[in-house]
């Protein structure tokens, strides 16, 4: 736990937040990682070509801002199919109006925790990729090792949340109940060319706030909070339970026995997508699942 505790001091160190902020190449190179350089569309698995073309490109739902289609027919064939009963919930998921909506802001830190943490039993289930806890390869592991693995990548998942756009256009997104001519968008930026993450600093709280306008992260979100989550996930605050230990599996089976909500392993899967991106393989998964 030195290493923790460690990190634990050293979270308000200027000179500390200066050092990571030298490492953008070393940043830029893990978000790529994480990231699904290739777009599909969501009903008929068609791949976006490199560099496509203004008419070339997917077309993100207008309501939801997540299913991406190649065509109105794929669009409307997929809204009968079952888009139509997540697009709604989809849509407060649209910018950061659903952290925003929480009632309390422990319950939206914890959500973003959990929404990590079942996107690492997701990736490891569906698509074998062993990421935070499970870097050491050794599913049991619960070594200051392991802990540390977890703790950088879900700092590289705040980093990444802090970066990413909202995706909101200057239009009023479409509210139809069902696919039309406006109901998709053009997807002039994709969402993995972010800016660089950002490291936790002590930031003024005027630049946070802007700054939140831009991301997904709730608009009371500013380096103090930050830190907040942080001690959270580590199990570090005087409040806290043992469920949103780093350390702890989440799947599915958990997530909802702990928050009695059957929509609740879908809200933070597309939370954590609308931070990572989503796999083509955990896709294909996870709507089979």
């Amino acid at each position: 736990m030195d290493f923790i505790n460690q990190k634990l001091a050293r979270l308000n160190n200027p000179i500390v937040s200066l050092q990571k902020a030298k490492r953008p190449e070393e940043k830029q190179a893990r978000r790529k990682s994480s990231s699904n350089p290739t777009r599909t569309c969501t009903y008929c698995k068609k791949r976006e070509l490199p560099n496509p073309r203004a008419d070339q490109k997917l077309k993100r739902c207008a309501r939801c801002r997540s299913a991406l289609y190649c065509s109105r027919a794929c669009q409307r064939a997929d809204w009968k199919r079952g888009h139509q009963r997540t697009c709604s919930v989809g849509a407060i998921m649209v910018g950061n109006s659903y952290l925003d909506s929480l009632s309390t802001e422990k319950m939206a830190i914890d959500q973003l925790i959990d929404a990590y943490r079942l996107r690492v039993e997701d990736e490891r289930m569906y698509c074998g990729r062993l990421r935070g806890r499970y870097a050491t390869n050794n599913p049991d592991d619960n070594s200051s090792q392991a802990l540390q693995y977890a703790f950088q990548d879900f700092c590289d998942f705040l980093d990444l949340a802090d970066s990413r756009p909202n995706n909101q256009e200057d239009d009023e997104i479409s509210s139809s109940s069902s696919p039309s001519s406006s109901t998709t968008h053009d997807n002039d930026t994709d969402t993995n060319s972010a800016s660089s993450p950002t490291p936790s600093s002590s930031s003024s709280s005027s630049s946070t706030a802007i700054k939140n306008k831009q991301s997904i992260l709730p608009r009371w979100w500013n380096a103090e909070k930050r830190a907040y989550c942080e001690r959270r996930a580590l199990n570090q605050t005087a409040d806290q339970s043992l469920w949103s230990n780093l350390l702890r599996p989440a799947g599915k089976d958990d997530i909802l026995e702990h928050y009695q909500d059957q929509s609740m392993p879908m809200k933070l899967r597309m939370l954590a997508e609308r931070v990572y991106g989503l796999f083509e393989t955990l896709a294909l998964a996870l709507a089979l699942a």
